[in-house]
């Protein structure tokens, strides 16, 4: 999926429970704007759950980039007031990709910013932001500049079923997990990130 925008609203958005399952295929989801928002999955309802999902062997198996000009790229989980609502997870070898880009980084929105959210993969996760800027853009993990929503865990590579749900389907691995970025949130205790592997972090 391409998208762009033009205008001062998200160019890709998921509003409320989505589920996007494409088994052995591919999610690619590409989003670029040069004056509104990026892309937002789980936006606006609290509660849903949602869950994109690929056991594909082929790299990256699930794929999630944005642009935007000074707003927030790529978030998941911003609404999200309880843990284990939004899944993104990756079977197969394929691993998972995301990444966001900013052309003015913004001190208020991340370029990649995970709330309530599981990354989990058999393969390897990579995460990319691109701002030189200190306190903005950059990745973050909860909060996503609102204390008063997305206030929980995030987990990457695998996760029981007993910590991460019934809808865990990555229980063990050893994915490497690659960040890529100049500034990792804002203060420590907004560091909302668990990370399970048996790989490189």
């Amino acid at each position: 999926m391409k998208a762009k925008t033009y205008i001062s609203t998200e160019g890709v958005c998921f509003t409320g429970a989505t589920t996007l399952w494409t088994n052995a295929g591919q999610i690619d989801i590409d989003q670029q704007t040069t004056s509104g928002n990026g892309l937002q999955i789980a936006r606006g309802t609290p509660t849903a759950v949602t869950e994109f999902f690929s056991s594909s062997n082929t790299a990256p198996a699930i794929k999630l980039s944005a642009q935007t000009n000074n707003t927030f790229a790529l978030i998941i989980g911003y609404n999200s007031a309880g843990p284990n609502q939004n899944y993104l997870q990756a079977t197969g070898t394929g691993g998972i990709t995301l990444s966001g880009t900013s052309v003015t980084p913004s001190a208020t929105w991340a370029e990649v910013g995970l709330g309530a959210t599981n990354v989990l993969s058999n393969g390897p996760i990579t995460i990319t932001t691109t701002s030189n800027t200190s306190a903005s853009g950059g990745f973050q993990t909860a909060l996503l500049g609102s204390a008063g929503t997305g206030a929980t865990q995030n987990v990457f590579g695998y996760c029981s079923t007993a910590v991460c749900g019934a809808l865990s389907q990555v229980t063990t691995g050893s994915p490497n997990i690659t960040i890529n970025t100049n500034v990792y949130e804002r203060t420590a205790a907004r560091m909302y990130a668990t990370f399970n592997t048996a790989g490189t972090v």
